[in-house]
């Protein structure tokens, strides 16, 4: 009938306007699926993509964290390995029997000096105020007392440690007491 075949018709442009206003959103914003329905595997397959992307970028983070972290006590370290080298030139300096009792306490005078900056350097803390060398313990200062009375290490023997891929786990400080 005359009525069936203008309903027909109708339908047929009503589905081809809804398809090109699908065409033209997908135009707009770049991205041929718009809803899930579209294709529910590329969707799901897009998410996938989606989150993978967001977990290396975090991992690109943790690695960039720990190479500066490493840094900061790699610099630590170094300052101490010089600071150990000049407190055994002074002691043998001390054993030069040419030298006189005011010129070897002007040397025990350097050296605890010396002892109280290998102090400090061991109670180092990172940009967000964390103690490098305390293990787990962070927020505790590692090594307490003075020369004379002796140091007590108040870290523990963790290691912190970044995840900087999906199967790798990177140590990013040692305990006061291992080093």
């Amino acid at each position: 009938t005359t009525g069936m075949i203008f309903d027909s018709g109708l339908s047929q442009i009503q589905r081809q306007n809804s398809q090109l206003l699908d065409t033209q959103q997908q135009v707009a914003t770049g991205r041929r699926i718009l809803k899930p329905s579209d294709d529910p595997v590329a969707s799901a397959r897009a998410l996938e993509v989606s989150q993978s992307k967001s977990v290396n970028a975090l991992y690109a983070a943790n690695q960039g964290y720990a190479s500066d972290a490493l840094r900061v006590v790699d610099s630590k370290l170094d300052a101490a390995n010089e600071l150990v080298t000049y407190v055994r030139t002074r002691a043998v300096e001390a054993g030069n029997g040419a030298y006189s009792n005011s010129e070897r306490v002007a040397i025990a005078s350097d050296i605890s000096q010396q002892f109280s900056a290998l102090q400090s350097i061991a109670n180092s803390q990172d940009s967000t105020g964390d103690y490098v060398f305390a293990g787990y313990r962070s927020n505790t200062q590692p090594f307490v007392g003075s020369m004379a009375g002796g140091i007590t290490y108040q870290g523990d023997q963790g290691a912190r440690t970044l995840q900087i891929s999906s199967s790798r786990n990177l140590p990013i400080t040692s305990s006061g007491e291992e080093i």
